[in-house]
């Protein structure tokens, strides 16, 4: 992935914070720059180095959370997919092998929650109902 100086760490020429990485954040989409490093086959410092510069992961706190979807894009080349993932596409043939391969599907949680919660089994009571 070519990269040019003055571009502020952002490759893809969008302003600086306009990349949607884990974002939403999902649990387990995210692993440990240590994770990161492993898969990749790189010292945890460079893979730091790749999260800042090519939008792989993002700091919560002070660590460093890396999007499983977003290193396989880049393992594999594939600046198409990563654009698009960092534009906020979670689904779409872009995007759907990568979260397919990290076993994870692309509907966002919010989605996910909603369903779990129409299948629940609901009482009606009042306010006050003790029963």
């Amino acid at each position: 992935m070519p990269f040019e100086k003055g571009k502020s760490g952002n490759p893809s020429g969008n302003p600086r914070g306009a990349r949607k990485i884990l974002v939403p954040f999902r649990v387990n989409e995210a692993i440990s720059l240590k994770q990161a490093a492993l898969i990749a086959g790189k010292c945890e410092r460079t893979l730091q180095h790749w999260c800042a510069r090519y939008g792989l992961g993002r700091r919560i706190g002070w660590a460093w959370h890396v999007s499983r979807v977003a290193l396989a894009m880049h393992l594999d080349g594939n600046s198409q997919a990563l654009a698009a993932y960092h534009a906020g596409a979670r689904a779409g043939p872009l995007v759907d092998p990568y979260f397919e391969r990290a076993r994870l599907n692309s509907q966002t949680p919010q989605t996910q929650q909603a369903r779990e919660l129409e299948s629940w089994p609901l009482r009606a009571t009042s306010i006050g109902d003790n029963t």
